[in-house]
């Protein structure tokens, strides 16, 4: 398909979506509230509401649809009360469902799962701070899965930030019940304020249905806190229980083997302390930090000229990660991955601390983090600050200053400084993000110090038909941060995307949506201004079914131009010179949440001089959600020129095992086999939450080479068993 009728195609359905309804809606200018008042009851957290007290609670407005039918009224009902106790807000939520539990949709029990597919939920959305910008998530399966989150201005996501509370589930034949108790300590909350920002939000899986209290944009999330109703408290909480202090310590075994080599065993102890001195600041620390539970990254093949980031995992890490956030598309200038990781192998932290402070008006933060020396690198210390102002709306100006000092150890000391600003300007269905960050790099071995700059600038307009969005970003060849990421050095960068979700009158019932998606690149060198990439890769349509099953039919156009020669994987090397290259595909998959789920894509065509198959399949088998067997497979076929005689295939094999006793004892395994890496690697993992944020951890991983090569690094095999325990006078 060429760009000339893809162009003509993707502005005909842009005229189409403008020309008809968006039902977009403003925030309302009257938000609906409930007033929450205090009891002295005592209430049992069992999921059974039989107390006194609840038939006295505030209750909420009956819920509306968001998805499919926005703003009619939820086919199932939800009907949900608040509470407030001296020590926690209650939460109680009957959740109706003719089906029983034979309708419930749930693939597994893991903490922190997906809020887009999968799963059955029901969960709040809290504003403490009534800044419109700062919100906690707290939601439970049917089955008594928990998952928390915290988000600023519906943008940053930290989904793996934990914290202490409490949640009980019932099931039976027309439903189910939850009950969620959240200590005042938790949310961290200004004891003087009267109302909250607050909004309630239910998924069924088995209808597609979505549903809130105060409704939202279809394209937005139950986060986008304008949006949100209130809380309004007759009494301020109490948010100021005792010392307001939490000390986490944990003692570890490590057992390590290398090839035939010995048996190493080394114990260890350490911990962490959180402090909130204020209700709007809270200051953590970190002493002899270990890592140890974090689950192994998943493999890629990466055929792509950009560097792959991998997520940050580590629980000290992601603890108010989202405000030292900043990204252009090309640059991540902080990126707490660099901190103890090298390639991918751990380095010791023997000490760190944090102090972050929010309010409705400002946000600032602060870290210091001291890494210790190992045989391959050398002792380091990195810091960060971030100052981040509210302005009007829900748009943001801010600044920060990123540095680390790497100590002189066998090569010479080096120190790298990056000041970055940055500004979110957000108005209804328009947004635009801009960011700039300059760095000074200085190896104290008597050279000059290294310097470069980086820019970007990214405007978007998202409404009920979807999201159109374009960013221009930039990287000077001396641009170079030691504490973040660089997908890729000294390029300027434009891309756009398009995406529309279109759900005229017409569609049979059977058909949810007709969507379409395109995105585009294209990279220039900033060192001499020639033309390094181009790609526009195109969903002409995509189907999404009542049910949640999708499928859809791709293609694929990518220009380079390579001024060296590329091997991305063993066996496949081009040499420089340019290449015009059309991929075409089909895609389809059944809805993730089902006893059996499977699915795959396909596509065919060139890759730079090569004839080149891409395949991917995943199948889930979830009997009950305490048993889950789930496979991935990838494979990447080359051949011709390029390709070493008879031709190349990388394979990738993903298999993961879950056994769960209940939410707080499960089971992981998985197995990895990746021929592109020459990596075989098996990890086991056993996690029991004994008590909320407290945890035995058994931890097995062995690796080895795919396939045996000369030279090969020898086998690895590790069994760590931690315990940690969560405290709060």
């Amino acid at each position: 398909m060429s760009a000339r009728v893809v162009t003509v195609v993707v502005w005909a359905w842009a005229a189409h979506a403008f020309a008809g309804p968006t039902d977009f809606f403003p925030p309302p200018a009257t938000r609906p509230q409930v007033t929450v008042t205090r009891t002295q009851a005592t209430l049992t957290l069992d999921g059974v509401l039989d107390e006194a007290a609840w038939t006295e609670a505030a209750t909420l407005s009956p819920f509306v649809q968001i998805d499919p039918d926005l703003l009619q009224p939820a086919k199932l009902a939800t009907r949900v009360r608040v509470l407030a106790t001296d020590d926690a807000l209650w939460v109680a939520a009957r959740c109706d469902d003719e089906a029983g539990t034979s309708g419930i949709q749930q693939t597994d029990l893991r903490r922190d799962f997906s809020l887009s597919r999968g799963f059955d939920w029901f969960g709040v959305v809290l504003d403490p701070l009534g800044d419109g910008r700062n919100a906690f998530g707290f939601f439970v399966t049917p089955w008594g899965s928990q998952h928390d989150v915290q988000v600023i201005d519906d943008d940053i996501t930290e989904t793996q930030w934990d914290t202490v509370w409490n949640s009980a589930v019932t099931r039976d034949e027309k439903g189910y019940t939850v009950e969620l108790k959240l200590p005042w300590k938790s949310l961290r909350i200004d004891s003087e304020r009267l109302v909250w920002g607050f909004n309630a939000a239910r998924a069924v899986r088995r209808t597609m249905e979505r549903t809130a209290w105060s409704p939202f944009p279809r394209n937005f999330s139950p986060f986008r806190m304008p949006y949100a109703g209130q809380l309004v408290f007759t009494e301020p909480p109490s948010s100021r229980v005792g010392l307001n202090l939490q000390l986490r310590p944990y003692g570890i075994v490590r057992l390590d083997r290398a090839g035939d080599g010995p048996l190493s065993v080394r114990p260890n102890a350490g911990g962490e302390v959180t402090w909130a001195p204020t209700a709007n600041s809270v200051i953590d620390l970190t002493g002899n930090t270990d890592f140890a539970e974090v689950d192994v990254d998943r493999r890629v093949v990466n055929l792509s000229r950009f560097s792959v980031l991998f997520p940050e995992r580590r629980q000290f890490f992601l603890e108010n990660a989202g405000l030292f956030s900043m990204h252009s598309g090309l640059v991540q200038p902080f990126f707490s991955r660099t901190i103890g990781l090298t390639n991918g192998q751990p380095q010791p932290l023997s000490a760190g601390g944090r102090f972050v402070y929010r309010s409705s008006e400002r946000s600032f933060g602060a870290m210091v983090v001291h890494t210790l020396p190992t045989t391959t690198q050398n002792s380091s210390l990195f810091g960060v600050a971030r100052y981040s102002h509210h302005l009007l709306g829900e748009s943001r100006a801010g600044a920060m200053l990123v540095a680390r000092h790497d100590f002189e150890s066998g090569s010479a000391a080096a120190t790298n400084v990056v000041p970055v600003v940055d500004v979110l300007l957000r108005r209804g269905i328009f947004s635009m993000n801009a960011m700039a960050s300059a760095s000074v790099d200085q190896v104290h071995d008597g050279s000059a110090p290294t310097m470069g700059v980086t820019g970007a600038l990214e405007g978007s307009v998202q409404g009920q038909w979807g999201r159109l969005s374009a960013r221009g970003s930039a990287l000077s060849p001396g641009y170079k941060t030691r504490s973040g990421f660089v997908a890729r050095e000294a390029a300027f960068l434009l891309t756009g995307s398009w995406y529309l979700d279109w759900r005229p009158a017409w569609l049979p019932k059977w058909l949810r949506s007709i969507q379409q998606y395109l995105d585009t690149s294209a990279v220039w060198s900033t060192q001499d201004g020639r033309f390094q990439e181009a790609n526009a890769y195109y969903e002409v349509f995509w189907l999404t079914l009542e049910g949640g099953d999708r499928g859809w039919i791709y293609g694929q156009r990518t220009w380079q131009s390579l001024d060296a020669p590329f091997a991305p994987v063993p066996g496949v090397s081009f040499p420089a010179g340019t290449s015009v290259f059309d991929r075409l595909g089909i895609a389809a998959y059944s809805e993730q949440s089902r006893l059996f789920s499977a699915g795959g894509n396909v596509g065919i065509g060139r890759y730079f001089l090569a004839d080149f198959v891409r395949a991917q399949g995943q199948v889930g088998f979830s009997p009950l959600p305490h048993i889950g067997l789930f496979l991935n497979y990838e494979l990447n076929r080359f051949d011709g020129e390029g390709v070493r005689p008879g031709g190349v295939s990388t394979h990738l094999l993903q298999l993961e095992g879950r056994l769960a006793v209940n939410p707080k004892l499960q089971l992981i395994g998985s197995y990895q086999r990746d021929t592109a890496g020459n990596v075989g690697l098996l990890n086991a993992r056993l996690a029991w939450e004994f008590l909320p944020l407290s945890f035995v951890y058994v931890v097995f991983t062995d690796t080895r080479t795919a396939f045996q090569v000369p030279g090969a690094p020898p086998s690895e095999q590790r069994l760590v068993v931690k315990a940690t325990f969560t405290w709060r006078p």
